[in-house]
């Protein structure tokens, strides 16, 4: 099996997208891009390998041939098993979906930094916090 289609049914069970909400599924954020640019694509490969040993182990069946829910399935059955990479993956995932203009107009998320301008903060008086400066530096035992 190609490794889009398995990190494709991978993101779509971490970040399963809502058509009639109009929240975008994990799939569409291209992760595999971003795994590149971050030098993690091998993560996913071995979690793959980790999956398709599964496969072979339990139920003796070729990984290219079997279907997307059987994968699916499978990896639901093994997330314990795997559960630190499965983790991992899901963090990277997590940071991309964020990091998608698009996922973030669907979620009604602000798109734009606050900066050049950003965030003002009045002038005061910082005459107030004078008897704290002066109070000096406490130590507690």
């Amino acid at each position: 099996m190609k490794l889009e289609k398995f990190v494709n049914i991978l993101s779509n069970i971490i970040i399963p997208g809502d058509k009639n909400k109009g929240i975008i599924y994990g799939s569409e954020v291209n992760f595999i891009n971003f795994l590149e640019k971050n030098n993690k694509l091998t993560l996913v490969y071995d979690y793959q390998k980790e999956i398709e040993n599964s496969l072979k182990d339990d139920k003796n069946l070729d990984f290219n041939s079997i279907s997307d829910e059987v994968i699916h399935n499978t990896i639901l059955k093994t997330k314990r098993k795997n559960f630190r990479i499965l983790n991992e993956i899901a963090v990277l995932l997590c940071e991309c979906y964020y990091s998608n203009i698009n996922a973030l107009e669907k979620l009604s998320l602000p798109t734009k930094p606050p900066f050049p301008d950003g965030n003002y903060i009045q002038d005061f008086d910082l005459s107030i916090l004078e008897v704290v400066f002066n109070r000096g530096r406490i130590y507690k035992k």
